[in-house]
Parts: structure tokens; C-alpha cells; sequence
């Protein structure tokens, strides 16, 4: 199964992950064969032909909070990451795949340690977090 993990913003990650049905993802084992590519996009540019391209099954995107302790810090902010998020959401529906918003504290468990054992670990911090969001979503599902 093809999934596919967003992290959205100005620089929106990419992960995306070839998971075959009831495989067991250990911690501390590498997992690299399953990963098929990851890259970074500006905001939700060429996301469109990215999913054509992928044909992903399952989309896992990272959801937006606007935390309490944030809040007046973002006072007259654009929220252009809202925006990004929302176009993301919009083009995933309109091309009729599956998705799901995860919250941003589901990526954590999966720490740079974890994802290096793994051999998941990238250079960008961003495809990082798509990656997270996968193996959380796969994790728990």
C-alpha cells in the first residue's frame, strides 16, 4: 500500500512509503526498503501532479493547532500554513483520495535516534516529519 505523509508550510515535506499489509514495524530494525522517495515542496506547488504521479492510497497529513501559548505571537499573523494546509486538504479531496488529518504530536515518538535505526533519517527536517507521520499513522491503524 502506497502512503503518502505531508508536513505543510512554506516548505511542505514529502514522504512516500510502500507498507505492505500486516508487516511489523520494529523501532530498531532498519526499514529503508519500504521507503520510496521524499522531497520538499514550495507550499502546495506541483502537489497536484505529485499525487497523479504517486497514486497514493492513503494520505497522512499533519493538521494545524493553534496552541494557547502561541496565540498572541500569531496576532495579525497571514497563518500562510493554514492556507497551504487547506489547499493540500482541498486537492486530496477533489482528486478523490483517502486521507486523514493527524495532530502534530503523533509525529514524536519517532525521534532522529529512532530514525536513524531505522535508516529513515533525512537531511531535511520537514521530510522527517512526513516520514513520522506515516509510520504513526501505520503504527496505530
Amino acid at each position: 500500500m502506497i502512503y503518502l505523509g505531508v508536513d505543510p508550510g512554506y516548505s511542505t515535506g514529502i514522504a512516500i512509503m510502500n507498507i505492505p499489509e500486516n508487516i511489523k514495524i520494529h523501532p530498531n530494525k532498519p526499514f529503508n526498503k519500504h521507503l520510496l522517495d521524499t522531497k520538499t515542496l514550495e507550499g502546495y506547488i506541483n502537489y497536484k501532479n505529485l499525487l497523479k504521479d504517486v497514486k497514493p492510497n492513503k494520505v497522512i497529513i499533519e493538521d494545524y493547532r493553534l496552541y494557547p501559548s502561541v496565540a498572541q505571537a500569531k496576532s495579525w499573523d497571514k497563518m500562510i500554513e493554514v492556507r497551504i494546509l487547506g489547499v493540500i486538504e482541498y486537492i486530496t479531496k477533489c482528486e478523490n483520495i483517502d486521507y486523514v488529518l493527524q495532530p502534530p504530536a503523533d509525529k514524536f515518538f519517532y525521534t532522529d535516534k529512532i530514525l536513524t535505526a531505522m535508516k529513515l533519517k533525512q537531511s531535511v527536517k520537514h521530510e522527517n516529519d512526513a516520514i513520522r507521520h506515516i509510520l504513526h499513522y501505520y503504527d496505530r491503524k
